[in-house]
Order: structure tokens, then sequence, then C-alpha cells
């Protein structure tokens, strides 16, 4: 309870120092996909009152168009509970999923899985950060989730002068921080932790995992992403969104 008490007191200041108003940042942007990790997040932004009218944070839901319906219905509790409205960015020009399919076809994910992270995760979120002229973007990554999140700072400066700060508040975080967390508050969390999901992502590249092996270092995401590669042939372990951002291209714009 002492190391939760301390995490948490960590993190509420941190929230604070970057999101309050007046503060470093005047635009701060917190993305929410239904992990553990950001439900914590968003419970202890909450907490903090900055989930309020008039705070300058801003909560943004990148919706792939093909997601989990429990990670829909999860939002919509967390909107309920916490009183807020996401800010939902499906791809471009694709509101829908039969859109989406019209579009790029139903197993773009398949045939050509970068084009398909670049169009349905990346290109979402350059234009939500764009259009809220994002300085600040608040996310769940942990140290522990392993690959290259290993060494993850807190604050993550910018790859570029004018780029924003990527501020990492869960970063010594564990996984089975962020359940205790949830547990002490009572917080939402996912349905598909129940039936044996601890990372849950899109349909196609979300599978469960044994409970045994959730707290293991790296055991969260042992479910996501399983058997594809990079496009160099390496295991595939990010979805593109925290790579270093390029340029918005109109390349990923639909035909």
């Amino acid at each position: 309870m002492a190391r939760l008490d301390a995490l948490e007191a960590a993190l509420a200041e941190c929230l604070r120092r970057t999101c309050a108003p007046g503060g470093p940042f005047s635009r701060p942007v917190l993305t929410w996909a239904g992990l553990a990790g950001d439900c914590v997040l968003l419970a202890a932004a909450s907490r903090a009152g900055l989930l309020k009218p008039g705070s300058p944070l801003a909560v943004v839901f990148i919706d792939t168009l093909h997601l989990h319906p429990e990670t829909h219905a999860l939002l919509a509790e967390c909107e309920q509970a916490f009183g807020f409205t996401a800010l939902r960015y499906t791809p471009a020009g694709c509101p829908t999923k039969a859109v989406w399919n019209a579009t790029y076809s139903s197993d773009l994910y398949l045939t050509d899985p970068e084009s398909y992270d670049a169009r349905a995760k990346v290109e979402p979120l350059q234009r939500a950060l764009a259009d809220l002229s994002a300085d600040c973007w608040l996310n769940g990554r942990r140290r522990d989730h392993g690959a290259e999140r290993a060494g993850l700072p807190v604050y993550e400066a910018p790859a570029t002068p004018t780029g924003l700060v990527k501020v990492n508040p869960l970063a010594h975080w564990t996984f089975a921080d962020c359940f205790a967390a949830l547990d002490k508050h009572q917080s939402p969390r996912h349905a598909l932790h129940a039936e044996g999901y601890p990372s849950v992502g899109d349909v196609h590249s979300t599978l469960p995992v044994p409970r045994a092996k959730w707290f293991e270092y790296g055991g969260e995401r042992l479910g996501r992403f399983v058997g594809l590669t990079t496009a160099v042939g390496g295991a595939k372990t990010e979805c593109g969104i925290h790579s270093p951002l390029p340029a918005a291209s109109s390349s990923l714009r639909p035909p």
C-alpha cells in the first residue's frame, strides 16, 4: 500500500504540473484506448479535477474501426462516470467500418500491416494533435511493457524543436500497480480482462494470455501483434503511433 500511495502521489503531482491551468503546457492531450493504464490515468485526472469543463486537458480516442465492442462500451462508461466527452477520431474519410472496407478492403491489416497502422492509427492521431494544437501528449506507456519501452522517462523531449513533449506519467508503474489502483478506487476497467485479455487493441491483433504471465516483465503485451513482423522483418511490438511522428502526409488520405 505504501508503494501505491507513493506512486499515486507522484502521478497526481505530474498531472498537476503538466495539465493544470497556468502550467507549462496550454494544450495538453491525453490519448485513451481502454488499457488498464489508460483507465488509471483517466481516474487520476478526474480526481485532480482535470476533466471538468474549462480544463485545458483534452481526451482523445482513436477509433481504428477495428476495436472490440467492449472498448466502446468502456469509453461510454468512463464518460458517464467522470463527466467528460472524449474527442473521437476515425481514419481520414472513413467514419464507419463499411466505408473503410469499401475504400481499403476488410483485410488490409493482413495484406499490408504497415499501411493499415499508418492509416488506421497514425494518421488519426496526427490529425487530432494538429487539430488541437497540442503541445503535450500524455499516454499510458510503462517501462515494464518491455521492448522499446524499457527505458522510458516520465518526460520525453520532443524530437524536433517545434515538436510536442510526450509525458509518460506511469513510466515507473507496473501492470500489477495499475490493477491495484483500479481496485483501490473501484475504477472502470475493460470487460475483456475477465476473459483473459491483459491488453486490448484491435480485434485482429489481440489474443488472451494465461493469467500467470500477466504480471511478468513484458507480460501485459504478450497477446499483442502475435506472429506479425515489421517492414524490416523483426517482431512487431508497436503499432506505429509511438514511433517518431513523421510529417503529416496526404498519402494517408483515402484515394
